[in-house]
């Protein structure tokens, strides 16, 4: 029997998902369901090992589905096992290719694929230790391998780490027992947050993402964690204290919102220009909110 789709078509089918997860655009039973009948198709129209890494992206759509429903947290363990055997049995192939210790120039897609399935795997056992209340070293040493294995892939300034810096911070901010020191790295992580997809928004990319062109999964992952961060910083960090950060998120979310089309652009932009005028006396880093603000006026 032909098969419905080629297997690059089914990755995209599976990273269509991850995206719908990331945007909530169904409830998590009914993305779970959707995601399990695509691999079992997926399944039986290809012979594959079932130690095979291109089951891996469907194994990751559970997993974020899992993650924050603390009754169904047993089962993100079970899928973080597979994909880690899958993953170990992959590099054991590529290590007998001499692919050790070269530079991304120099790597196939094949090699590239695994290191960003490795950082991703790596993400989500950090996401999984915090949510475990695991020690410290776990939870970091986990969280710091993802961002140094996708930074060789991409550079350390490119927005697809938004998730990663999104959960170090976190982390400084679960483990801080209110220390002001770990409050102010979570700070200045949300800042580099901010840097990168200003950077990206104004067309200063890196040579190496150039490869990286899946525009639609990198605006939902933006739209994604700089509400995630908005709701953080509104939680976590006093306002009055924070007038500068808080306005740079609010731009930042415009901008995102506005490259997405979102019904939502209009009303966030009048909120931003009505915070910006109420305290635009105080702010610092005026160069920074002058090219933002351009940025939101483009195309208007």
């Amino acid at each position: 029997m032909q098969p419905s789709k080629t297997k690059k078509e089914w990755e995209q089918e599976f990273k269509s998902i991850y995206i719908d997860i990331l945007k909530k655009n169904n409830s998590y039973d009914d993305l779970i369901t959707l995601n399990e009948n695509g691999l079992n198709q997926f399944k039986s129209e290809y012979t594959i090992d079932n130690n095979s890494i291109e089951f891996l992206p469907a194994y990751f759509n559970f997993i974020e589905c899992f993650l924050p429903q603390s009754d169904k947290i047993g089962e993100v363990k079970k899928y973080l096992i597979v994909g880690l055997t899958n993953l170990l049995n992959a590099s054991k192939k590529l290590s007998t290719k001499n692919y050790q210790d070269r530079s991304v120039l120099e790597m196939d897609p094949a090699e590239i694929n695994t290191k960003l399935l490795q950082s991703r795997l790596d993400l989500l056992f950090g996401r999984y230790n915090l949510i475990m209340r695991a020690p410290g070293s776990e939870t970091i040493d986990k969280l710091t391998s993802s961002i140094i294995t996708y930074s060789e892939i991409y550079g350390p300034e490119n927005v697809g780490l938004t998730p990663q810096y999104y959960y170090l911070a976190e982390y400084f901010l679960d483990y801080s027992n209110n220390e002001g020191s770990e409050k102010i790295i979570a700070k200045k992580i949300y800042m580099k947050i901010a840097d990168m997809w200003r950077f990206y928004f104004n067309g200063m990319i890196n040579p190496l993402f150039k490869e990286n062109t899946d525009e639609e999964l990198i605006l939902a992952v933006g739209e994604t964690f700089v509400k995630m961060i908005g709701n953080k910083i509104s939680h976590v960090f006093p306002r009055d204290s924070e007038n500068e950060l808080d306005l740079k998120f609010k731009i930042l979310k415009v901008i995102i919102l506005k490259r997405t089309n979102s019904d939502f652009y209009a009303q966030a932009l009048n909120s931003v220009l009505e915070y910006q005028n109420k305290i635009e006396s105080k702010l610092i880093d005026k160069d920074w909110f002058k090219e933002m603000n351009e940025q939101m006026s483009l195309d208007e």
